[in-house]
């Protein structure tokens, strides 16, 4: 991966995180403008093919479609922020940190559960994308 894709991705999802954790959404104006600046880079930085760039979407697609199905107990915006990564990262890191992103929400929820004992509660999945993202770019250093 080369700088301007990482920091895209950097940038876009300590914002992510930031909405998500303050208002429970995900911008979708600033993941099309994400999207689009993402696909000039691997057309015209990192020289993807188109069908690199469509396997890359297969973890993102895989959570909306988990979203669609439970009912938004898994919300789009989090498969939105899975396919915007996957334009900035091959398959392999995409899924990576997608399941980083879930082994350490599971972690969390666990604490939580052991905390207050409630299977209700809800929380952002957005500051474990950009923990499972940091994670996968140290570990690929």
């Amino acid at each position: 991966m080369t700088l301007i894709p990482i920091l895209i991705l950097l940038i876009y999802l300590i914002l992510c995180t930031y909405t998500d954790i303050k208002t429970s959404t995900i911008s979708l104006m600033l993941s099309a403008i994400v999207a689009c600046l993402l696909i000039i880079c691997n057309i015209l930085i990192c020289h993807s093919s188109l069908l690199q760039l469509i396997i890359s979407l297969i973890p993102g697609i895989f959570l909306l479609i988990i979203s669609l199905v439970s009912h938004g107990a898994l919300g789009i915006g989090d498969g939105v922020i899975i396919l915007i990564v996957g334009l900035g990262m091959n398959f392999s890191s995409c899924t990576f940190v997608l399941f980083l992103s879930l082994f350490l929400s599971t972690i969390f929820s666990f604490i939580i559960f052991i905390k207050k004992r409630n299977l209700k509660s809800s929380f952002p999945l957005a500051p474990f994308i950009l923990c499972g993202y940091t994670l996968t770019l140290l570990i690929n250093l």
